[in-house]
């Protein structure tokens, strides 16, 4: 007699269901909520509300092995103007980053004018140019030529930062 194909239950599909679409669904909902809490601005406004600045120590391995460039990192600033989220474009050196991520934690800005929801946060960007010249490291504040594409994403916020924003690591906890 030969086999008849069984079916699997209705509550079993379900179950494979909901376990594999949940965490999709939960990933898609944190970001929607992240994307509702969060407000951007430029980086030459977060630039400006800054009461205190704070440039990255050069690490001296870096300056050893020549590794040097543009190194950018998102802020994220309560309605106190403290520093309450940092992220960083995935595949940044390690030592920059480090460098990068300790020096914004301890940036300092005016209070936020616009109230935003409670848990909400003001999202921008700071851009610092790692340079080695003649053996020596210095870190300055990137400014590229006015009249470049840099300069001009320096000067305007758009949809690209939030975007970036959610793609871009957590370094919020980095040491």
């Amino acid at each position: 007699m030969p086999r008849q194909a069984t079916r699997p239950s209705p509550t079993l599909l379900l179950t494979c269901l909901c376990l594999f679409l949940v965490p999709c669904l939960k990933a898609q909902d944190l970001a929607q909520i992240e994307h509702r809490l969060t407000d951007n601005t430029s980086e030459g406004w977060g630039r400006s509300w800054a009461t205190k600045k704070v440039l990255p120590v050069y690490p001296a391995e870096a300056i050893a092995r020549n590794i040097q460039g543009v190194v950018e990192v998102g802020v994220g600033i309560n309605d106190d103007g403290q520093v309450i989220k940092v992220r960083v474009p995935p595949g940044l050196h390690p030592h920059l980053r480090k460098a990068a991520v300790a020096a914004v934690k301890q940036w300092e800005f005016h209070p936020w004018e616009n109230k935003m929801p409670p848990g909400g946060y003001c999202i921008f960007r700071l851009t610092f140019n790692f340079v080695i010249e003649e053996g020596a490291g210095r870190v300055e504040l990137y400014n590229p030529p006015w009249d470049t594409p840099d300069h001009r994403r320096i000067r305007g916020a758009s949809g690209r930062d939030r975007k970036e924003w959610l793609s871009w690591e957590d370094a919020t906890n980095d040491d």
